[in-house]
């Protein structure tokens, strides 16, 4: 395999696995979990075109920042909700983290291959602890946001399912495009505290017992 091809999939082989074992009782089918990781690839082509089209008439770098964190996302959220959301697999609060994960890791393979292949190896060692993690951590919220739903019917929690890491993905991107020197700092808290609320998040909902037989405990996280 070649050497860029190996640094730019090896962070998601990674993050799969680690994500994998925090799935604790009902493990997920193999076919539906390959099946959201290569519609994440794919939405890689609708998520570029729309950027194209609409970002070349958009000023300022928050609303850019904004109006990319919202077509990312939304590629990813859509397909899962209709790949994942009714299957019967769905039985657990981590199944939803898990489906989202590997949506947007498909999507971040994706885009990853693309940013090694023009940008070098030094380009995929740096994105393989902040890229393509950071969009595993955004999947977090996704995917938290809509268990809860999925278990209690929360309808406030379906919209949070999309907007949250909408937002939490437009700060990343501010964060990393404002040209000033000093952001470097703010941008390594920033990434800091992300890995910490993906891993205390995980933690938390992998040892909650499917939502068929505990939904009680899905309603209290909904509160």
């Amino acid at each position: 395999m070649n050497i860029n091809l190996l640094i730019a999939v090896l962070p998601t082989i990674v993050i799969i696995v680690f994500a994998n074992k925090y799935d604790q009782y009902n493990k997920e089918p193999t076919k539906l979990l390959a099946k959201l990781f290569i519609f994440g690839c794919l939405s890689v082509i609708p998520a570029l075109i729309l950027e194209n089209l609409l970002l070349a008439d958009i000023q300022g770098p928050l609303v850019q920042c904004l109006l990319i964190a919202f077509i990312e996302e939304s590629v990813k959220f859509f397909p899962t909700m209709r790949l994942a959301f009714n299957h019967e697999a769905f039985d657990e609060i981590y199944d939803g983290i898990l489906y989202c994960i590997l949506i947007s890791l498909g999507f971040a393979t994706i885009e990853n291959i693309m940013y090694v292949a023009t940008s070098g190896v030094a380009t995929g060692l740096l994105r393989a602890v902040t890229a393509v993690p950071a969009h595993a951590m955004f999947a977090v919220s996704m995917g938290y946001n809509m268990s809860i739903y999925k278990a209690a019917g929360s309808k406030r929690r379906l919209a949070r399912s999309l907007i949250s890491p909408v937002l939490i993905h437009m700060v990343y991107d501010y964060i990393l495009f404002t040209p000033f020197k000093w952001t470097v700092f703010i941008f390594i808290a920033y990434l800091i505290g992300l890995y910490a609320f993906a891993l205390r998040r995980m933690r938390q909902t992998s040892s909650l017992h499917p939502f068929k037989s505990q939904k009680s405990e899905a309603e209290g996280e909904a509160e």
